[in-house]
């Protein structure tokens, strides 16, 4: 079920990556983009969430990104049955078994077309959202956190079977206000799926999918060992016992991936109080399409 937010500062994104051997993706559909300089200036307005939804979709080859696209929108539409998600020209759909997420945009600021279909298979049980920190309204949902997959981007010839990850978040709040930011990190391998997620101030989220079960607890073992980006960002220097290479990096926000002994582990570090800062919001805005009302 796809909800809307509407309180300003709100925010749900709807996550999913793709691996097959050196080719990774990873597709978000945001309502209540923190990417956009509008909607983190406007949030104390009284700015709406749905006013400021936003796709993002990204290709990689042996850590080279091949496309880039984020394009927000004034407007996004949910389907009666609350299975279907558009935005812009993309789309995101429930099945019964299956999801099919649909992306046709433009690359980012200018370019070219970027179409991409990507199929992966839900799991039998949904996994209850968790609260990541207790006390603050932002949760996080492993909706199928190890699945089967296919992902087709015609224009380059790609049509190619893999492993699939997918997960949501959702707030009541503002990102970079009591909730800053946090890392995570999910571990594919021949034989279940791990994802380590640390929101600050609280102990981390551990999951772990095998077999069609999946398992979430607290853990309070210590974390990777760290290392700073060119931006001053804390990085994790290690991913199960590899060197991560960095995807994307900005002030704010930082995508790594490692590939060692038939594993790969993909990651992500966000700082969101940093994209408040006015000069972050304005370089963003160098990353990003904006498309207005018609």
């Amino acid at each position: 079920m796809i909800e809307l937010p509407t309180r300003s500062g709100s925010y749900r994104w709807l996550y999913v990556d793709f691996t097959a051997g050196e080719c990774s993706a990873v597709a978000i559909f945001l309502l209540g983009n923190i990417f956009s300089h509008g909607y983190s200036s406007g949030a104390a307005r009284g700015a709406s969430p749905c006013q400021h939804s936003a796709v993002n979709f990204a290709l990689y080859d042996h850590g080279t990104r091949k496309q880039w696209a984020l394009t927000e929108y004034p407007h996004a539409q949910v389907s009666p049955s609350k299975k279907r998600l558009q935005i812009g020209r993309s789309t995101w759909t429930y099945g019964t078994k299956v999801a099919e997420v649909k992306v046709s945009e433009l690359a980012a600021p200018w370019g070219g077309a970027t179409d991409a279909v990507l199929e992966f298979e839900l799991a039998d049980e949904l996994v209850p959202a968790v609260q990541l920190v207790p006390g603050m309204p932002h949760w996080w949902q492993p909706i199928a956190p190890r699945a089967r997959a296919r992902l087709r981007v015609p224009s380059l010839g790609l049509d190619v079977a893999g492993r699939a990850y997918h997960d949501g978040n959702h707030g009541e709040e503002q990102l970079g206000g009591s909730l800053r930011g946090w890392r995570w990190a999910r571990t594919h391998d021949g034989e279940e799926t791990r994802v380590r997620y640390e929101p600050p101030g609280a102990p981390a989220i551990e999951v772990t999918a095998r077999d069609g079960a999946v398992s979430v607890v607290r853990n309070e073992t210590e974390a990777p060992a760290l290392r700073r980006s060119g931006w001053g960002l804390q990085l994790p220097g290690d991913y199960q016992g590899a060197t991560p290479r960095v995807l994307e990096s900005s002030p704010f926000y930082a995508r790594l991936e490692a590939q060692k002994d038939g594993a790969h582990t993909l990651g992500e570090v966000a700082d969101f109080r940093r994209f408040h800062h006015p000069l972050v919001r304005w370089m963003a805005n160098f990353r990003m399409r904006t498309e207005v009302a018609s």
